[in-house]
């Protein structure tokens, strides 16, 4: 099968890692990839948002199935382009990316479905969203509307650093923002594949936001992953019964067709399970972390999506997958760009662990990276702690001045359980 893969990061490289293992003859392709995956697959130059250049691509390839990795061209319709083509799609439709690209959309989506989620304020000027905000006990949660990378949230202890925070967003921008209550729980992401309007769940797992070890710091794209999360059977049924069927079944109401990934990142509060976002696509680092638990073939699951063929039950390993990212130091703050890395690294790679090159780049036969992120580490095992050694370990291959990454990944994570009654979260 000839497949192309859009992206270039961490989460492209471990869906190409992914393929390139199946005893299949695939031919595989990436746009415009990086050269961890070059190794794997063939890159191709250009702009994929140039629609028409798009076109002279998949005339030339013919290709059998197209997976798109960001969230930037779902929002902007090239699945819906692509489609029109002729060509199977993996990724959602510009109207059903909306579910990521505008936080406020999301949140009246949520409202209409009866989907449990923070109580939320569309704010238009500072004057009204410290209106909103002087009935709310503090912390006070802010969302940028549109597409952040994962670094849209920001959350204020006060009011007087909410306000100077609204300032700062509407000297910049007449678009509204989005004020939150704040949520007291233990996050973590359920991935559900969705086939039109019937779906099936991945194995749950959890990432790590914040920067700083004990989940402190700014919030950044994630530095870690770890799969599968064991929760009690009481809880996942809560999930997919208040927040993943309502949501399937507001998208058939809607009339809107959904084929890809659709990540629900969940709280376990107190009063059960909440929604706090969707993900039209696949975290990152969450992929990197769930992908290799499926005892099958991705490609054969891609492209029954893209079809929407029905989709049989899907069978996972017993392992465990722990993701550890590598940064540099500035990463989420003042990033830093055009770091030189030490060469070589890329060829570190066993069954057992590995790297997968995130936003990095060539030139004059040295490696340079282009954003903060750089790597993540990835260890498979049949035991959490085994798992975590190797992806620390792999770690050791890629050295740079600054290099940064948490040292707590999935130490301090303990199974989430069903609540007790209904006043503590059992961790």
């Amino acid at each position: 099968m000839k497949i192309l893969v859009i992206g270039q990061g961490a989460r492209e490289h471990a869906i190409i890692h992914q393929l390139h293992k199946e005893n299949v003859n695939h031919k595989l392709f990436c746009w415009p990839g990086n050269p961890g995956i070059a190794k794997k697959a063939e890159l191709i130059i250009g702009n994929y948002n140039d629609f028409s250049y798009v076109k002279t691509i998949l005339q030339i390839h013919h290709f059998n199935l197209v997976i798109i990795g960001p969230e930037n061209p779902l929002a902007l319709g090239l699945a819906d382009f692509i489609q029109s083509l002729g060509v199977p799609v993996f990724g959602p439709s510009m109207k059903a990316a909306q579910l990521e690209s505008s936080k406020i959309y999301a949140k009246q989506f949520m409202k209409s479905a009866n989907i449990p989620t923070a109580k939320f304020w569309i704010v238009n000027s500072t004057e009204e969203g410290i209106h909103f905000a002087e009935n709310l006990p503090g912390p006070y949660v802010l969302k940028q509307d549109g597409l952040c990378a994962g670094k849209g949230v920001t959350i204020h202890e006060d009011l007087l650093s909410l306000e100077l925070k609204l300032n700062e967003h509407f000297k910049k921008s007449k678009n509204p923002i989005l004020l939150e209550e704040f949520l007291i729980g233990n996050e973590l992401s359920y991935l559900v594949l969705v086939n039109n309007h019937q779906f099936q769940s991945l194995p749950i797992s959890q990432d790590y936001k914040r920067k700083f070890d004990h989940n402190v710091g700014p919030n950044t794209g994630g530095m870690g992953a770890i799969a599968p999360i064991q929760i009690n059977f009481d809880l996942e049924e809560s999930i997919v019964e208040n927040l993943v069927k309502p949501t399937i079944n507001q998208l058939k109401r809607n009339q809107i067709s959904y084929q890809g990934v659709l990540y629900f990142g969940v709280i376990c509060t107190v009063s059960g399970p909440m929604l706090i976002e969707y993900n039209a696509r696949f975290g990152d680092p969450e992929a990197q972390a769930v992908l290799p638990l499926l005892d099958g073939n991705w490609s054969e699951v891609f492209l029954k999506v893209a079809l929407q063929k029905e989709l049989e039950h899907l069978k996972w390993k017993n392992m465990h997958v722990a993701v550890v990212n590598a940064v540099t130091k500035d990463y989420a703050e003042n990033e830093n760009f055009g770091l030189y890395l030490t060469e070589g690294f890329m060829h570190f790679e066993s069954d057992s662990s590995y790297l997968l090159c995130a936003s990095i780049e060539e030139k004059n036969k040295q490696i340079f990276a282009k954003t903060g992120r750089v790597a993540s580490g990835v260890g498979i095992s049949d035991s959490l702690s085994k798992a975590l050694d190797l992806a620390y370990s792999s770690l050791k291959n890629i050295k740079w001045h600054g290099k940064f990454f948490r040292t707590d990944i999935g130490y301090t994570n303990k199974p989430l359980n069903s609540l007790q009654n209904n006043k503590e979260i059992l961790l």
